[in-house]
């Protein structure tokens, strides 16, 4: 039931919370006294559908704690039908809808098939309901092996039957079986909590949490970033980011109270999808994409203790594109990665730069440009490792899908 969970405890940040600046990051300066160079790039195919056209969609990537890689993303198969319909409804209804997990023990040369997570819980395993509810970009391994991943229950359309709000799940065999989702015997008034995680991040029968970020900290902390709809079950109520902590592996979370005091409805839409990345002093360096798809804001969420609190958020002069990605690399800077192009900053976004690259056989532009919402990740041995999808954000049967793996190497000039 609900005691354990706390629903994310507050911390209080309200003496800490710093003034807002309308400020975002300056243009591109000509000097610099130094520049960054990715060497060695690859770009391969690792996976695709057993059907043609195939749909994988959304990919996230982590590694675990014996240093081999794993990808996860959503899988669609099943009769293409009538493409028209799909156009207009986007409807899955009638489809076989898994979540594929897949591993790599020699740093992406091969790939091996682990686990295929059927996503329909509650629903009718072709219902279409849930297809997108399993973000790739929020899962990741607990140090003890196991996988921590994110079910956005309000895709299922289902309530009380399934949460109607974000809810964790925990893996102790690389995929194949999760705790069971949280299950209601009174009309959502309280819910099962079958998991040593916490399942819950906010309380469901206030807000509905969506989450699209987690990312660990060097200090061992998890951090899980996204927004939340001031109202249960529902994506009309007010809305405002989100940012959970957790020091004890997921078993508990705590909410950071970084945004205004008072609801300001057009500051808020300034964050929608956004991501995150420490700076060496403990900041956030923070990148969103904004409701009206124009350029990207940015901004610093500065380290106050065991929290943080919000100095900086405005204009960036990073494009628009899907959902940001950041990337801290062992060589200094963080990356900004996108289809729009690749850019690094080690002045905390004061200055971002194109990324130049030695060669790109297999992007005769010149300019390396991500394929769709991309995840990334470093490895020991400084490889940058970028998982997207090849495709857009498409309806099913529209074109030919696949993941694609990128990869290269930084170096300092």
């Amino acid at each position: 039931m609900f005691p354990r969970n706390n629903f994310g405890t507050c911390v209080t940040l309200s003496a800490l919370i710093l003034a807002v600046l309308g400020r975002g990051a300056a243009a591109p300066t000509e000097k610099m006294s130094r520049t960054f160079t990715a060497e060695r790039y690859a770009r391969r195919t690792i996976y695709h559908s057993p059907q043609t056209p195939g749909w994988t969609s959304w990919v996230g990537a982590w590694i675990m704690p014996d240093g081999s890689l794993m990808v996860s993303f959503t899988r669609a198969t099943g009769s293409v039908g009538d493409l028209e319909r799909r156009k207009k409804t986007r409807d899955y209804g009638g489809l076989d809808i898994d979540v594929v997990y897949l591993r790599s023990t020699d740093g992406g040369a091969r790939w091996t098939r682990v686990a295929e997570s059927d996503v329909s819980f509650g629903t009718a395993d072709d219902s279409g309901l849930g297809t997108h509810a399993n973000n790739g970009p929020t899962t990741l391994a607990l140090k003890d092996g196991s996988i921590l991943r994110r079910v956005y229950g309000w895709d299922y359309g289902r309530h009380p039957a399934i949460p109607g709000t974000a809810f964790l799940q925990r893996s102790t065999d690389g995929g194949k079986t999760w705790s069971d989702p949280p299950r209601s015997r009174d009309g959502g008034g309280t819910w099962s909590d079958p998991s040593p995680v916490q399942e819950f991040l906010l309380d469901p029968a206030r807000y509905t949490v969506q989450t699209t970020r987690t990312r660990r900290l060097r200090d061992g902390r998890l951090l899980m970033g996204g927004g939340v709809w001031n109202g249960p079950n529902t994506q009309r109520a007010p809305f405002e980011p989100l940012l959970m902590v957790s020091a004890d592996e997921a078993r508990s979370w705590q909410r950071v109270n970084f945004t205004r005091a008072e609801y300001d409805a057009a500051w808020n839409t300034k964050w929608n999808e956004w991501d995150f990345a420490e700076l060496p002093g403990g900041d956030l360096l923070v990148v969103s994409r904004t409701a009206d798809n124009r350029q990207r804001w940015q901004g610093i969420l500065a380290k106050a203790g065991g929290a943080w609190g919000l100095r900086t958020f405005g204009p960036s002069v990073l494009p628009h594109s899907g959902h940001p990605e950041l990337l801290k690399a062992r060589e200094g800077p963080v990356l900004h990665i996108a289809t729009t192009g690749t850019h690094w900053t080690d002045d905390g976004g004061k200055t971002w730069h194109p990324l130049d690259f030695d060669t790109l056989p297999d992007l005769p532009t010149g300019d390396y440009q991500s394929r769709y919402y991309p995840h990334s990740l470093q490895t020991a041995d400084g490889w940058v490792y970028v998982f997207s999808h090849k495709g857009y954000d498409n309806y099913y049967g529209q074109v030919d899908q696949a993941i694609v793996m990128d990869r290269f190497r930084l170096t300092r000039k």
